[in-house]
C-alpha cells in the first residue's frame, strides 16, 4: 500500500487492513520469494523446549533454523526443499 502524505487515517478503509496471504499465491509466484528468502543465510538460532516420552523434565536447547521453516507445516513443505537446495 502506498501511503500519500496528504491522507489521514479516516482516509483508509477496512479493505487497506486485509492481510497478506502468502500461501494463496500460485506457485510461480512463491517460488521467487522462498528463493529470495533463502539467500538470507543468517544465522538464526530459535529456542526450543521440548520434554522426552515418559518424563516431566521440560529441556531447553537451541538450533538454528531459519524462521521461515517455523510459520506453518504448509510453508515449511514448500519452503525446504528451495532453503535446503540453495543452503548447500
Amino acid at each position: 500500500m502506498i501511503v500519500d502524505s496528504n491522507t489521514t487515517d479516516a482516509d483508509h478503509t477496512d479493505a487497506d487492513q486485509t492481510p497478506f496471504r502468502l500461501l494463496d499465491l500460485p506457485p510461480e509466484l512463491t517460488t521467487p520469494i522462498y528463493e529470495y528468502v533463502a539467500r538470507d543465510q543468517g544465522p538464526y538460532q530459535v529456542w526450543m523446549a521440548y520434554r522426552k516420552a515418559g518424563s516431566d523434565d521440560e529441556n531447553v536447547m537451541a538450533k538454528e533454523v531459519h524462521p521461515l521453516l517455523l510459520t506453518s507445516p504448509e510453508v515449511y513443505k514448500e519452503f525446504k526443499a528451495i532453503f535446503f537446495g540453495l543452503a548447500s
